[in-house]
């Protein structure tokens, strides 16, 4: 009996000691996979790591940006000797370059979101006391080099007095041609090259600025509406992007003058804009006008220059004093030119009215941009106590800027100084074991912070 219980032991034993056996067996089999996977997993994750970490310093020292260029170089060195098992780095795909306008517009929100706010109220706080505290001072013109240099262009108007009008002859008619070459012929020749530079376009180049011009006029009022216009973009992240352009680009008065007080910008880490090299010149202005360096500061200040001529054209208008002696100096040419013509030639003087304001409005603008490229604020409106700087100028054209053309012109700006491929995202795929595993990561965005 009992030689029967320990035989039936034994074959027990012997039919359950292989199952548990193979179980183990499994279990270790199921071990190794699994490490292979993790391995693989963890090669793939070192890999996207490695890939972040090589972000370009000197994007990153410049323009404060991250993004790196992603040829897998990085992660084939740092997953070399990480694990026993034979592996592949299959592929290394770099996604999300700053050169797509969503992007870069992302990065830069994320970026000035904190800096923007204090800047601006640095700014505000700087000029609200200027304004309060001392309220009645006001830059001496002595202190302000001579007006820039006068341009070459030249526009001919002597055939001026049209040919169908029956006019005096002989010297009646060489009198009053002398008197409209000298009082009415100047001034519009002196509009319309103050208006117009010769050196503002290229030679053969049209202008494409007419304040005049009812389309121009309409595009105006389009750009304006597109200022306050609210979408995906409002009005402040506009200005993180106009506040991010004048905070790393350079422009034409990097230093300006607050009454006495010499104000350098300088980038948000504290380099002086000032020392930029002399391959970075007029960036803000590039962004705005497009074009080289030089066209691009030379439309600019053509187009200050219009702004300030219709401020004080409207100031002329709306000051009753000033329209009452520039209707004098009107009725008074008007009457001598009628007398000079024997009545054969009449010009109202509110047309001549017109043209003294705008004589007067555009030598204004004229000097205005002088201070203004020199680092000197000017009254936003005449006898206003708020002065307006240069750089405020280029902030209003930035805002006049779709979000899209600001983040593509910006990028061509960081392109030019750091060349290469800026990609904020990678997927990096690992091959080990006889298995495969792709893996995404990305820098932090600005939902993310």
């Amino acid at each position: 009996m009992i030689q029967r219980e320990e035989g039936a032991i034994s074959l027990a034993a012997a039919l359950i000691v292989p199952l548990i056996l193979l179980f183990l067996a499994y279990i270790f089999r199921f071990a190794v996979l699994a490490r292979a996977d993790w391995e693989t997993v963890r090669l793939a994750a070192a890999g996207v790591e490695a890939e972040l970490s090589g972000y370009s310093r000197e994007l990153f020292d410049t323009f404060g940006l991250f993004a790196a260029p992603m040829d897998g170089s990085r992660a084939k060195s740092a997953t070399g000797g990480m694990t026993r098992l034979a592996h592949t780095v299959q592929s290394v795909v770099g996604d999300d370059t700053l050169s797509a306008p969503g992007k870069m517009k992302s990065e830069i929100i994320r970026h000035m979101k904190l800096r923007a706010p204090l800047t601006m109220l640095s700014d505000i706080l700087r000029r609200t006391s200027r304004i309060w505290g001392e309220r009645h001072t006001v830059l001496s013109d002595g202190s302000v080099e001579s007006a820039i240099k006068n341009v070459t262009g030249k526009h001919d108007t002597r055939g001026f007095l049209p040919g169908a009008i029956d006019l005096p002859a002989g010297e009646a008619r060489e009198q009053l041609e002398a008197l409209i070459e000298a009082e009415i012929s100047s001034i519009y020749e002196s509009v319309v090259t103050d208006m117009m530079p010769a050196d503002t376009y290229d030679p053969g180049e049209a202008s494409t600025l007419d304040f005049f011009d009812p389309h121009n006029l309409a595009a105006i009022g389009s750009q304006i509406d597109r200022l306050f216009h609210i979408g995906e973009y409002g009005v402040l992240e506009r200005l993180y992007f106009a506040e991010y352009a004048l905070a790393y680009f350079h422009q034409t008065t990097p230093v300006i003058y607050v009454q006495t007080t010499r104000v350098e910008f300088r980038t948000p880490d504290g380099r002086s804009i000032n020392e930029f090299p002399r391959s970075r010149r007029f960036e803000v202005e590039q962004m705005i006008m497009g074009g080289y360096a030089e066209k691009a500061k030379r439309r600019t200040h053509n187009a200050i220059r219009g702004i300030r001529t219709v401020i004080h054209l409207t100031a002329n208008f709306a000051d009753q004093g000033k329209r009452a002696v520039y209707m004098s100096k009107a009725a008074t040419l008007s009457s001598a030119i009628f007398i000079a013509s024997v009545g054969t030639v009449s010009i109202p003087p509110e047309s001549l009215l017109f043209l003294f304001m705008l004589r007067d409005a555009v030598s204004s603008a004229k000097s205005d941009v002088a201070k203004l490229t020199r680092g000197f604020g000017v009254r936003f409106w005449p006898n206003a106590a708020l002065e307006l700087y240069y750089p405020d100028y280029l902030r209003l054209m930035l805002l006049l800027r779709t979000p899209d053309q600001l983040a593509e012109a910006i990028y061509r700006q960081i392109n030019t100084v750091c060349p290469g491929s800026h990609y904020t995202s990678v997927e990096v795929s690992v091959e080990a074991a006889n298995r495969q595993v792709t893996l995404n990561g990305r820098f932090r965005t600005r939902d993310e912070e």
